[in-house]
């Protein structure tokens, strides 16, 4: 996002505050793509000149991220501010009884948790256009979760040595593992690693295969790293494929597909640079969307003759 510079437009100080937004999230942790996401995106709403909040006491020192409590939810109705309450797909209803909500799909509805369907009066975000059951809509929104200076191509192909395999969700529902997969370095939520230490291995590993989808797939593939999806009941269709295609994976073990896979794997970390420039533009509909729902909150309010502005009706801080 660029900074305002001298030639830019002067922002009028006096201006009517916009809503606020609330993300409903858990603690941080850089292991789980979906958590990264929902902070990543109050961070993005804060630099873009909104204000955002998330609900646990737990964040990242890189993401500008405050916490919000009951001093800043009477704030916002002091100041006659609906806020937006963002919430991801493994929360079932709406515990905050907020009333806008933003639902933010960031894997199947009810397949890790939370509802298979939503109000009519939520507003759909997703993810991954493959997240949607049939007949279900919603806008694109595809946040960062790849720090790309970490996550950068390594040695060349002729100089790598060494594969892992992943294999968490695929072990925790009683998988067994193949003998492809014998001799090579497990990566799982049994061994876990720091991301500095991940983007070392995948930047000299040859090969990584996986027995279910994860962004650690598109990280290994981001250094220079072909992945090897095993299909499974675990792993029924190819991941990803409606954002990154099929460059630099490969389905099944045969060779021609493991050739394909490693001839293509330079092309992902372009593809993913320009999907991360494009999601400004996606937050920029984002904040469109729920600003007018929030803006005519406020204006039915106004003309039902509140006293004031109602809150939300549960707090806020979980803690």
């Amino acid at each position: 996002m660029p900074s305002m510079s001298l030639h830019s437009p002067i922002p009028d100080l006096w201006a009517p505050r916009r809503h606020p937004y609330y993300v409903f999230c858990p603690e941080y942790r850089e292991s789980s793509s979906g958590v990264v996401a929902l902070h990543v995106l109050c961070h993005a709403l804060n630099l873009a000149g909104h204000e955002a909040w998330v609900t646990t006491g737990v964040t990242s020192p890189r993401l500008r991220t405050p916490v919000v409590h009951q001093g800043v939810e009477r704030g916002h109705s002091a100041a006659g501010l609906v806020p937006v309450v963002v919430y991801p797909e493994v929360v079932s209803g709406n515990p905050l009884r907020a009333p806008v909500v933003a639902r933010f799909l960031l894997n199947k509805p009810g397949l890790l948790g939370g509802d298979k369907t939503y109000a009519p009066s939520e507003l759909l975000f997703s993810f991954s256009p493959e997240f949607l059951p049939p007949g279900m809509k919603a806008e694109p929104l595809m946040v960062p979760v790849f720090d790309l200076g970490l996550f950068r191509p390594g040695l060349p192909r002729a100089e790598r040595r060494g594969r892992c395999f992943y294999a968490s969700r695929y072990l925790e529902s009683g998988g067994t593992l193949g003998d492809e997969v014998r001799g090579c370095t497990e990566l799982s939520m049994r061994t876990p690693r720091a991301l500095a230490e991940l983007a070392a291995l995948f930047q000299t590993t040859e090969l990584l295969y996986s027995y279910e989808r994860s962004a650690l797939c598109t990280e290994a593939m981001l250094c220079g790293c072909p992945v090897v999806y095993l299909p499974n009941p675990v792993l029924a269709e190819f991941p990803a494929e409606a954002q990154l295609g099929r460059d630099g994976a490969a389905w099944g073990n045969s060779p021609e597909e493991v050739a394909r896979a490693q001839a293509t794997v330079d092309r992902i970390y372009g593809r993913v640079r320009d999907l991360q420039q494009a999601f400004w533009g996606e937050l920029e509909r984002f904040v469109s969307i729920t600003q007018a729902a929030a803006g005519a909150h406020a204006a039915a309010l106004a003309r039902a003759g509140a006293t004031g502005p109602q809150r939300l009706g549960a707090r806020v801080n979980r803690a």
